[in-house]
């Protein structure tokens, strides 16, 4: 390649540093070569106008880079209020180094996906998804019951302190695992502990809880055959019908240091049935208060909060039914997303 003498080019005195610059000598031009070899180092900022992807679009297809995609390194900034666009190719994505984003739940979308399934999927750290399923096989006729399979009012007052819990089932064949997600005694954190039942005999907790939120067994053959029960005081505050193999509770307490959101609800009530119903919530150190109350005559009623209803640590939360006829069974469902407050 000729060089110009520096007098025609001047005042500019014009190099071609690591041939990445070069003169077009019939109009004087310089620009940036593209074929070249080697590495082009920048220190600083690049700012591109415009449309990054009208500069970038032919990655892979013009030639001058046969990959199909850019190499980065280093920190890339996005503009509050602007967006970045990203398709994925054949190949799984490779990332080096660490991504921030300053608010996940607002900031990040997967295009294949949505917020919930972000949250199911565990791609949302510090929140979790809870889904609650209440059933009372039997409401005496007008006397308010908790929709669990204890078939009474739910008895909060058994954990005015904590303790352990006594496991145990009315069927020696029950010899599978116990998984007890609840809230630690002395911090109400949650914790969950695995227990082995051992048929009728029973199974003390090496915990001491303060609520209990889940209670789950594992048969190592076939689901429970007997009724599986936790006791705290000599009262029950779980019970596991036969062949259900979980708890179905309507009863929730929101763990230390989380706040719960309420996202939507339903019950159901069989044919010639009917009953009213309470969604109760009681602040910690409170009373229960009703928060909604629902009529059901041989059907579903279903909610859905379009701002979810904010629920404090340590808020308790149960559902409750009056039926008209007794003998009257009513299922219930809510769900939570649940996120850490720091």
């Amino acid at each position: 390649m000729a060089y110009p003498e520096p007098s025609n080019v001047a005042p500019w005195y014009l190099r071609n540093i690591n041939q990445a610059l070069a003169l077009d000598e019939a109009s004087g031009n310089v620009y940036v070569r593209t074929g070249f070899t080697g590495n082009i180092v920048i220190e600083g900022n690049v700012v591109i106008p415009g449309n990054v992807d009208c500069h970038i679009s032919e990655i892979g297809t013009s030639g001058n880079l046969t990959v199909p995609y850019m190499p980065i390194a280093g920190n890339i900034t996005i503009d509050a209020g602007q967006t970045v666009e990203v398709t994925q190719g054949t190949d799984p994505w490779v990332v080096s180094g660490n991504i921030n984003i300053d608010n996940q739940a607002t900031d990040l979308t997967i295009a294949d996906s949505t917020y919930e399934m972000n949250i199911a999927r565990g791609l949302i750290p510090g929140t979790t998804s809870v889904f609650k399923a209440g059933w009372n096989p039997s409401i005496t006729n007008n006397t308010e019951e908790s929709l669990w399979s204890g078939s009474n009012l739910y008895p909060w007052s058994s954990w005015s302190t904590g303790g352990t819990l006594s496991c145990v089932s009315t069927s020696a064949s029950d010899t599978g695992t116990l998984e007890i997600v609840g809230l630690r005694a002395s911090d109400w954190a949650q914790i969950t502990e695995i227990v082995t039942l051992n048929g009728t005999t029973p199974v003390v907790t090496t915990n001491s809880f303060i609520r209990i939120n889940t209670f789950h067994y594992f048969g190592t053959v076939s689901t429970n055959v007997g009724v599986i029960t936790a006791t705290r005081s000599a009262t029950v505050v779980a019970r596991i019908a036969e062949d259900f193999g979980l708890a179905q509770m309507a009863q929730y307490t929101v763990p230390a240091g989380y706040t719960a959101y309420i996202i939507h609800g339903s019950a159901n009530m069989g044919k010639g049935n009917d009953g009213t119903g309470k969604f109760k919530y009681r602040p910690y150190g409170g009373s229960f208060q009703t928060a909604m109350t629902f009529l059901l005559y041989q059907s579903t009623f279903n909610y859905t909060f379009v701002v979810p209803l904010a629920l404090p640590e340590k808020t308790d939360l149960d559902v409750t039914m009056y039926a008209s006829v007794s003998g009257t069974a009513c299922t219930c469902q809510y769900g939570i997303i649940l996120i850490a407050n720091t």
